[in-house]
């Protein structure tokens, strides 16, 4: 079944949300990304206005996802809806991967996140140089719900809970390294690279619909092919062409993305060592409940 561009990526987006408090694996549908499309109209082919405006729109995409794929840095806010559940993000990545940002999961907790893309720059080139890092940092709200879940489960487990929200209250917890910390970050980073490369590659059926104005911006809809959900981008029309947005339904899910600031300078670092702590951990994450 063809999925809609937005698809995979904002399911990835819904699970990282709960990913950054609880080890939780992107959906499978993140795989249907890496199967781009072939379009069945060249560029130029105005036969019809219908295939005009396929031609536009895919056109429009591909040039998007260049833009988001090449640029500095972009700024990505992502609201995520199914049901009473309510996932947000906001998070600003640079070229080289690395991430920081605030999640989330709709359930009470929320946290600022920061991910290195190997680790800590040590030569001055932006770009890590050993084992990828990442950081989460909750507020008092957020471990007071951690506390309560583990409570529901037993007094043992809420007096586990408790010794570790101590320690990690005013902290940021450094994730322990692998697929069920670290690299579950890493890939909610990813989700604008992994976008620009379907944009690039499996924009066949994509539509142009007439110009718009959105808070003083003249944007271009593109209607993105889809089949049992719908989804929207909007590409600047004028000088700048970039992604501006992109909303839709699928699966149950109400899905709206931004992407602001693009190249702007963006600086992530390591946090501050006397505002670390880390724990030791048993395959598991130390805040499972």
């Amino acid at each position: 079944m063809r999925r809609p561009v937005i698809t995979g990526v904002f399911v990835v987006a819904l699970a990282a949300g709960g990913a950054a408090f609880r080890p939780v694996e992107p959906a499978s549908e993140i795989r249907a990304l890496a199967q781009p499309a072939t379009s069945t109209r060249p560029v130029d082919d105005t036969s019809s206005p219908e295939a005009a405006e396929q031609a536009r729109g895919e056109d429009l995409l591909r040039r998007a996802g260049v833009l988001l794929r090449d640029a500095y840095s972009v700024r990505m806010a992502a609201d995520v809806r199914q049901g009473d559940k309510h996932v947000r993000s906001d998070i600003g990545v640079d070229h080289h991967g690395n991430c920081s940002g605030t999640i989330d999961d709709g359930d009470g907790v929320a946290a600022r996140v920061v991910y290195l893309k190997g680790g800590a720059d040590t030569d001055g080139d932006g770009a890590g140089d050993g084992e990828d890092e990442a950081y989460v940092k909750y507020g008092d709200a957020a471990l007071a719900v951690l506390e309560t879940r583990a409570e529901a489960k037993g007094a043992e487990a809420g007096a586990r809970m408790r010794a570790f929200t101590g320690l990690a209250r005013g902290k940021y917890v450094k994730a322990p390294s692998g697929p069920k910390g670290a690299q579950i970050i890493g890939r909610q980073c990813g989700v604008g690279r992994t976008l620009a490369t379907t944009m690039i590659g499996g924009a066949a059926g994509t539509r142009a619909l007439p110009d718009v104005r959105r808070d003083g911006e003249l944007l271009t809809p593109l209607a993105l092919p889809t089949r049992g959900g719908g989804g929207t981008a909007y590409v600047g029309a004028e000088s700048d062409m970039r992604l501006h947005s992109m909303n839709g339904t699928t699966g149950g899910m109400r899905i709206t993305i931004t992407f602001s600031d693009y190249d702007k300078p963006f600086d992530v670092h390591t946090p501050d060592p006397a505002q670390v702590v880390e724990f030791p951990t048993d395959g598991g994450s130390v805040f499972e409940v």
